[in-house]
């Protein structure tokens, strides 16, 4: 087997993966502190296969390496599918490989060409998948549903009239035949039901644009394991807000279930009944006023949306052709493509049997280490939006699955150098979602505030934080936070009252 070790870029080594020491302990957020600037983005992370490629297509196209790292990251993950698990890394389940990324960067910034260099293997191989249907099963099976159906019709005419046969040789069924006949009609039927999902939607490993009923019938028909891509994903992220829906109502179901991994039904007149366990992986690249739109959606914040998304803003700034030609170089294409396509093979080839991969104690520490991390800024600084913190240790699990397969497809074991890589790669997004999430995280609170201050205004300046809980819905830290964050505007005291003394939340 090869085994790809984590600072060397020839895949040929193998033996256990090692890492500096600076990567075993990276340094975690500080909970007292508001600059979450992600600083640059730790490249060096990556698996080698990955580092090498994602570093020649920043160098090629002229972009910062984060854009094309988190496309590299996204794409790894879209490639695992719902084949790869991982057990025993937090309790009570196994976790997959898929993830979220969304990124922005302005119009003309060649976010689509970044992207379309690395996920070249897997289209490539999506379009042999859809090839090698068409020419070699397609239209044996379209003869063979042509066949059946005509069969069904015969039996179901001779069950209802009781006769078989034609002209002077039709006969009154006795009951062996009437038996025998059934059991050929209910086979007939099986076998038309495994049929018709086969020629309802083409085999694919990735979709684009799709509505939840379209998305659903993708994954029903390619082993419940998708890969949305979009490299202009506008439209698609306002389908996901509902944008074109004439309700107006968001379409989040499907996702935030294809994330979790979860069991997602539909019961729908005219389309039947659709349950399946979808496992989605997306890479959308959008502008940032779109991922703005997304992050500062109520509706997606609420039913945690935003929280499942690794999402940043990369800036460019237009450069002037210097003359230097520049390619990535073929070695390093073969590698990357190679990567893919052998775990896409491997998924074909385990398609209804996992396979797992056991999470070892030292990974597990470095996860619960940074999940503790993230319950301290969530009791502290961010209180307010502590749900958008509670993925980190989930989608850091996540990127250690795809990580520990780059490093090595047939890997038994996830390691500390793996779980620390991961980490580390996690606390980068983590700190460039709160940064985006930021300005409407400010906004909220603004309005909160002028709420709050017309609440007393109505209550001559002053009101208990008792009732500002029991019949206006503000929360006693929520209100110590606003007073906090303005206090020309709010102070809150104790008033005696010959017992327990009761808070007060004064206009300023």
């Amino acid at each position: 087997m090869i085994v790809a070790t984590p600072y060397d870029t020839n895949v040929v080594k193998t033996g256990a993966v090692k890492l500096p020491p600076s990567l075993l302990h990276t340094p975690p957020v500080d909970a007292d502190k508001s600059d979450l600037e992600p600083g640059k983005f730790p490249i060096h992370a990556l698996s080698p296969v990955m580092r090498a490629m994602v570093e020649s297509v920043a160098e090629v196209h002229r972009v910062p390496v984060e854009l094309s790292g988190m496309c590299a990251v996204g794409i790894l993950s879209g490639a695992l599918g719902n084949v790869f698990t991982l057990r025993g890394a937090v309790n009570g389940k196994d976790c997959f490989g898929n993830l979220y990324v969304i990124c922005a960067a302005p119009k003309s910034s060649g976010k689509g060409s970044v992207a379309g260099a690395l996920v070249k293997p897997l289209l490539e191989a999506s379009a042999k998948l859809e090839a090698d249907f068409k020419e070699q099963d397609l239209p044996g099976l379209r003869t063979d549903k042509a066949i059946l159906d005509k069969r069904v019709g015969l039996l179901v005419n001779e069950l209802a009239s009781g006769k078989t046969g034609t002209g002077k040789n039709r006969k009154v069924l006795g009951q062996f035949e009437t038996t025998e006949i059934r059991r050929e009609l209910e086979e007939a039927h099986a076998r038309l039901d495994s049929i018709t999902p086969l020629l309802e939607a083409l085999p694919t490993y990735w979709l684009g644009n799709a509505t939840s009923e379209a998305m659903s019938v993708q994954f029903k028909r390619n082993n419940l394991g998708l890969f949305c891509y979009s490299a202009e994903a506008g439209e698609t992220v306002r389908v996901l807000m509902g944008k074109y829906r004439g309700d107006g109502k968001a379409d989040y179901d499907l996702a935030l279930s294809g994330y979790s991994v979860e069991p997602w039904r539909s019961d729908r007149i005219g389309r039947g009944v659709c349950q399946i366990t979808p496992c989605l992986s997306m890479l959308l690249l959008v502008q940032p006023c779109i991922l703005h739109e997304l992050m500062g959606n109520e509706e997606a914040f609420e039913r945690g949306m935003t929280a499942r998304l690794l999402a940043f803003i990369t800036e460019t700034e237009p450069l002037e052709d210097d003359g230097i030609a520049r390619r990535v170089d073929d070695q390093t294409e073969a590698a990357w493509s190679q990567l893919i396509r052998g775990i896409l093979a491997q998924r074909e080839s385990l398609a209804g049997t996992p396979h797992r991969i056991e999470c070892t104690p030292e990974a597990r520490a470095i996860f619960r280490d940074f999940h503790n991390e993230s319950v301290r800024l969530r009791r502290g600084e961010f209180r307010d939006v502590e749900a958008e913190l509670g993925r980190w240790r989930e989608n850091a699990i996540r990127l250690a699955i795809g990580q520990c397969v780059a490093d090595n497809i047939e890997a038994q074991a996830l390691t500390g150098e793996q779980a620390s890589r991961a980490v580390e790669i996690m606390r980068w997004c983590a700190r460039s979602a709160l940064k985006i999430a930021n300005a409407a995280r400010m906004q909220k609170r603004g309005a909160r505030a002028e709420e709050l201050q017309t609440i007393l205004v109505t209550k001559q300046g002053k009101e208990t934080l008792r009732n500002l809980d029991k019949s206006h819905g503000f929360k006693r830290d929520e209100v110590l936070t606003l007073a906090g964050k303005f206090p020309e505007l709010f102070r809150v005291e104790d008033v005696e009252t010959g017992g327990r003394p009761s808070e007060i939340l004064r206009l300023t």
